[in-house]
């Protein structure tokens, strides 16, 4: 009988990390991108089917040129959507050949159900080792200024991790990865800024750009329109030649 519960109780537990690393291979990744810039290196989460991209400020900011990577290594030449106002958080647009593998609204952690203990996993481009995770906890929660919340984390943030998902053993998205005390002044101490602290506001950026895009493209079409319009030309005068008649 204590084999059988022995063996039940290894089953159960294998079972879960199996559950777990399912979860990160298969909702995760899929929907995680790994950024290149002129400054450095960064990731990003998917926000839309249609390439609406969030990252972390300072990992595009500055930069000339930004480039995205999907999960099977697509490259695509991003643009500056905006930035959060108060948060390091910015979000970029690729322009996709297929609808893109967004983070759902379910996968989004709530913030009054994540504790101070909870399983935090970052996923990012660490050192352009791109799709790596690392593990750890939430070790604190803190507050900014403005209400904004952060997590305070031992799982260890690279050069490369900031604007990747920070998720919990259920893959759930809990936040974003933007910085990492430096060695020699802290260990093991990294800072994910709450889903909660910045969704709105992404989402006014997002749709406001949406309708400044979908604007532009009507301005296109109407200029396009019309030089389509076929210009009446100007009648011909036929002259008529009779022989032997001046």
């Amino acid at each position: 009988m204590k084999k059988l519960i022995l063996t039940i109780v290894f089953l159960f537990i294998a079972f879960t990390l199996f559950a777990g690393n399912g979860i990160i291979k298969d909702y995760v990744l899929p929907s995680t991108v790994a950024i290149t810039t002129s400054r450095g290196l960064g990731a990003g989460c998917i926000a839309t089917e249609d390439g609406y991209i969030v990252t972390a400020s300072h990992v595009i900011r500055g930069a000339t040129k930004i480039y995205v990577y999907l999960n099977d290594f697509t490259q695509y030449k991003a643009r500056i959507v905006g930035f959060h106002s108060e948060t390091d958080i910015a979000v970029i647009k690729i322009e996709p050949l297929e609808p893109l593998i967004p983070f759902e609204e379910n996968m989004l952690a709530n913030l009054n159900q994540t504790f101070i203990g909870d399983t935090a996993i970052a996923v990012g481009h660490p050192f352009g080792y791109a799709w790596s995770i690392s593990k750890g906890i939430i070790s604190n929660k803190l507050r900014g200024r403005n209400g904004i919340r952060y997590y305070m984390i031992d799982t260890s943030l690279n050069p490369g991790n900031s604007g990747g998902p920070l998720v919990n053993e259920y893959g759930e998205v809990i936040g974003i990865n933007v910085e990492a005390i430096p060695p020699g002044y802290a260990e093991n101490i990294g800072i994910a800024v709450t889903i909660q602290s910045f969704i709105e506001e992404v989402e006014m950026l997002i749709e406001e750009d949406m309708a400044r895009t979908e604007a532009i493209q009507d301005v296109r079409q109407y200029i396009e329109d019309k030089n389509k319009k076929v210009v009446p030309k100007e009648p011909q005068i036929i002259q008529i030649v009779i022989p032997g008649v001046e």
